[in-house]
């Protein structure tokens, strides 16, 4: 799976879209990613949720 993080951009096909971290890092957690692209302007909340990914 393919995640992107982004509230503004579309998603690519075959990705799957998310618009907060938490759902990134419950996608991570299943095993399942291959790849992340996450927005070049997140706001401060968001990075520091990105950087605890761990």
């Amino acid at each position: 799976m393919k995640v992107y993080l982004d509230d503004e951009r579309d998603t690519p096909e075959g990705g799957t879209r998310v618009f907060w971290p938490d759902e990134a890092i419950e996608l991570k957690e299943s095993g399942q990613v291959l790849a992340f692209s996450l927005d070049h302007d997140l706001a401060k909340k968001t990075v520091a949720a990105v950087r605890n990914f761990g």
